[in-house]
């Protein structure tokens, strides 16, 4: 992840989530999966994500597909 956080569309942030989904949901720790789970409510409501949920969905985003 790069040092300078950048906001993501929110488009930007579901196709993350769908391809945790798809990919790598058997890559996830309790923790992620729990957190993933979560942001399925939020960006299905189209609310903004915080810098810090954005920036922990970033980190799921390239562990699970090796980015």
């Amino acid at each position: 992840m790069s040092k300078l956080w950048q906001a993501q569309s929110i488009q930007v942030y579901r196709a993350w989530h769908e391809a945790i989904m798809n990919e790598g949901e058997d890559k996830l720790t309790d923790w992620e999966r729990k957190f993933i789970d979560s942001m399925d409510g939020i960006l299905a409501a189209n609310f903004t994500l915080t810098q810090s949920q954005a920036e922990k969905l970033e980190q799921i985003y390239v562990k699970v597909t090796k980015l």
